[in-house]
């Protein structure tokens, strides 16, 4: 719960994917749909602007995805408004 507040909700999950895929749970491909999957999610949500940046940079600075693709994602959820 601490770790939502301070990385945020979205963010928090793809860190516990990096997790399994680290501990060989589920594989890099598995890791990499996931991750797609989540930050799609998150594209369709209804995080406000500030909580969608704060997940996708923390993100990025955890190394759990590339600025390709927060910049993707960010693309796409300026389009969806």
């Amino acid at each position: 719960e601490k770790m939502e507040k301070a990385y945020g909700t979205y963010a928090t999950e793809a860190y516990k994917l990096k997790f399994l895929c680290q501990d060989e749970v589920i594989l890099p491909e598995e890791y990499k749909i996931k991750i797609r999957i989540l930050l799609q999610q998150m594209v369709e949500s209804d995080l406000s602007d500030f909580d969608f940046t704060k997940n996708l940079s923390m993100m990025v600075k955890k190394q759990l995805i590339t600025d390709e693709y927060a910049k993707y994602y960010e693309d796409a959820r300026l389009g969806r408004q």
